[in-house]
This record gives structure tokens, sequence and C-alpha cells, in this order.
């Protein structure tokens, strides 16, 4: 038979349980002390190992955390994740350093267990975070609460000490949430200041031109972002222009280059994008140089049907 992932732990009802360290099996514990669902962790590496010496394993299609990627990557998909789950979720995240996606499809993601998630996982190894197919669940205003996280800068003292650890999200994954421009004009201002995002995927939302306009004016200032996807939205000509424009030669106005100026000085060592790639049916982006201000540089840019360059 396959084996379970998820170790049997004794919760005393007196005391409060203290995560070890072992996700699946303080996962399992703090869902009993909070009176969750016990839903299993299971590992799509040991089940199919499982499958190929002729065990049996129960159906995929029961609720379930996977573990995949030799336990480095969570993914929570098709079944409710309510508020006692979520603070299961978060104790068991918080103890481990191996999980470092973490991954939610059609989770049921409520305003209040997305926001509970968005504060607690600034503390965790998670670099990539999915919040993928929650329409009509989560409101823009939530949405945008991952903003500030986001926009957080690492501060630093005179004696060069970091004063602030900055959230160590590097891809973020907002696809098929149905969205609109609100939350396109929130994150292009966090992306302003964003110092270490790399990837940010938008597909299969409702961002219109107007929207476009709001992240334009973040990737003006960005120079870390690798990889924007709008694949999937209601953007037309006049924001697809926006977006390319951002991947032309072009001047800063003032008041943006006097924000450069203070983040360049603010840096101990600056380090500039070396490559946007914007994800659209009509524009595809090449190598990106940026020297300093007030101008930045396209090396090329190519249209989908081959011209340009």
């Amino acid at each position: 038979m396959g084996k379970e992932t998820t170790a049997a732990v004794e919760v005393d009802k007196d005391e409060l349980y203290v995560p070890m360290g072992d996700f699946a099996a303080d996962f399992d514990a703090l869902c009993k002390e909070h009176g969750a669902f016990a839903v299993p962790v299971r590992s799509h590496d040991a089940e199919q190992a499982a499958r190929e010496v002729g065990d049996v394993v129960p159906s995929r299609s029961l609720p379930a955390v996977w573990l995949t990627d030799e336990g480095r990557r969570a993914r929570i998909a098709s079944w409710l994740l309510d508020t006692a789950s979520a603070t299961a979720l978060i104790g068991a995240l918080s103890a481990t350093q191996s999980i470092t996606v973490l991954s939610f499809w059609n989770a049921g993601l409520t305003n209040e267990t997305l926001t509970m998630l968005a504060e607690a996982i600034r503390s965790t190894s998670v670099s990539t975070l999915c919040v993928d197919a929650n329409t009509g669940s989560l409101s823009p205003t939530t949405l945008s609460r991952l903003v500030p996280a986001l926009a957080a800068e690492t501060s630093g003292s005179d004696d060069g000490t970091d004063l602030e650890s900055p959230w160590p999200l590097r891809t973020l994954s907002l696809r098929s949430n149905g969205f609109g421009d609100d939350v396109a004009l929130a994150l292009g201002e966090a992306l302003k200041t964003n110092g270490y995002l790399v990837t940010l995927n938008l597909a299969n939302n409702r961002i219109t031109d107007a929207g476009a306009q709001g992240l334009v004016w973040g990737l003006r200032q960005n120079r870390v972002l690798q990889s924007l996807s709008l694949n999937g939205n209601k953007i037309g000509d006049k924001g697809a222009g926006l977006i390319a424009s951002t991947l032309d030669e072009f001047a800063l106005e003032h008041d943006e280059i006097v924000v450069r100026r203070r983040a360049v000085s603010k840096s101990r060592e600056e380090v500039g994008r070396a490559t946007l790639k914007v994800i659209y049916p009509n524009v595809a982006c090449r190598t990106v140089r940026l020297p300093e201000p007030p101008h930045m540089h396209l090396q090329s840019l190519r249209s989908s049907n081959g011209g340009g360059g």
C-alpha cells in the first residue's frame, strides 16, 4: 500500500500544539486543534512510486494538500480552505523552511482567509504564491492587500544593517480571478518600488486599457520584473501600445527621475533589470538594457508576427 505522508500526532487539548517543522504532522495536529476537517497531506512523488510497483493509493479526486518536488511545492485545489484550515496551514508553514511554492487553485479563498495568508507568509520561505481561479469569491480590495507586501522595501540603518527584511516573494500568480482595472492600478503602484518580484501572472482576468496604463506607471520605475503575463484580458491596441512603449527608449518625467534617484541613493548595490518579457497576444519583448536615469533603452522589440527587431 502507498504510504500516507501524514504522521499520527496526539494533541493534548489542555496545551497548545507547538509545530515541530514536519509539515504533514504539524498540519494534521493543528487541524485537530482548531477543529478543521482532517485533510491529509499527500506526496505526489511517493504515490507515483507506489503506483509503479502496483500498490493501491487513494483517489486523487479526494481533498488533500499535495506535496510535489520533494516537498518543496504545496498545492491546494478544488476544496474549501475555511478559516480553521487556513489557521492550521499557516501554523504548519511557519515551522518549515522546505516549502517555497504555495499554490491555491479554486480553493474557495475568501476575503478573510486570503488576508490571513498574505500577512502570515511574509515570515515563511514561500517565494512563489499562486492564488488562481477564485472567481467571484475575492473582492478587489482584498486582492489589493497583497500590494503593501509587494511594495515593502528593505530599509538600512547607518551601520548598513537591515531594519526590515522584505517578503521573499519572487513570483506572484493571480490568474483567472475575474478582477479588473482597480487591482491592476494597485499592482502598478506597487511595482514602482518593488525590488524583488521577478514574475507576475495576471492572465485571464478583466484588465482593460485603463488597467494597462496603471501597470505602465509601475513598469517605468521597476528594474527587476522579468516576466508579466497579460493573456486573456480585455486590453486593446491602445493598452498594448502603452505597455510596448515601456520597452522602447523613453524619457522619465521629473517626478519619476526623483523617485529613481532616491531609490538608487538608498541602495547599497544596484542591480538593473536584464530582461522584461511581456506575454500578450500581439507583443513579445526582448532584452532590455537599462543605463542610468533618465533614459531606458530597448535593444529589440518584436511582434508576434515576426516583425520588428
